[in-house]
């Protein structure tokens, strides 16, 4: 098992950078509204349908071909430079990402050869596989198996030839009037559509935008629709 992390397209072997230990996964919190009854005992709780944020921590240490203080300047381009959430695993469990953002702490100098340091990753619940960050071309008809136990929000690229069409999933139809000259993409999860070049895009959809629920979903096509690439986005928590 090899002890390196993974995080925003860099590999730890890059910065001659390990992972001292397997850190602990917290388990997401449900969220909940919480509210009382008069007259009624306890409290009643509403589930609101999402989780809270994780924090994953890491303890690290790396000894590089460089004094500590030249590559601490590496490792902290590479764990903060860039803004945002990027995709964080681990060799321990490398076929699931998080989508993280990090948070360095202080690096301490050893003998000025090693450095080690504690990183804490802000982390979306969600535990992605990797595989479901794949896209596939789909026959008409075909039907997909979802491995794992949550409802997963695909991302689309829809081809067609600019009449109006329908990609049905699991008998729900999802309106879609793709362009001829270009792709229309469907995101599922931010119930967002733009064609090639970014112009946005969500006059030319309609409906219920798809869901591929745990299990067996059968994605089909008709009218303007000729093609649908999918990125199932398969996850677990």
């Amino acid at each position: 098992m090899e002890k390196y992390l993974y995080f925003n397209g860099h590999n730890s072997d890059e910065y001659f950078c390990h992972i001292e230990h397997k850190p602990e996964i917290p388990v997401p919190e449900a969220k909940y509204e919480e509210y009382e009854v008069p007259g009624r005992n306890g409290k009643l709780h509403a589930d609101l349908g999402y989780y809270d944020n994780i924090t994953v921590t890491y303890q690290l240490y790396f000894h590089g071909k460089n004094p500590t203080a030249e590559d601490a300047r590496t490792v902290k381009k590479w764990l903060a430079g860039t803004p945002g959430a990027h995709q964080l695993s681990d060799g321990y469990d490398p076929s699931f990402f998080y989508f993280a953002t990090a948070k360095p702490g202080s690096i301490s100098n050893i003998l000025n050869k090693y450095g080690r340091l504690s990183v804490d990753f802000d982390c979306d619940p969600r535990h992605f596989l990797v595989s479901g960050y794949q896209a596939a071309a789909l026959e008409n008809g075909q039907t997909l198996l979802n491995p794992l136990d949550q409802v997963a929000l695909p991302y689309l690229e829809i081809t067609g030839n600019g009449a109006e069409g329908k990609v049905v999933v699991n008998g729900v139809e999802f309106a879609a009037m793709p362009p001829a000259d270009r792709v229309l993409y469907a995101d599922c999860e931010n119930w967002d559509a733009y064609v090639t070049g970014g112009t946005n895009a969500n006059a030319l959809v309609g409906g219920t935008w798809p869901t591929l629920r745990p299990g067996e979903n059968t994605i089909s096509w008709s009218g303007g629709v000729t093609g649908v690439t999918l990125t199932p986005r398969w996850w677990t928590l």
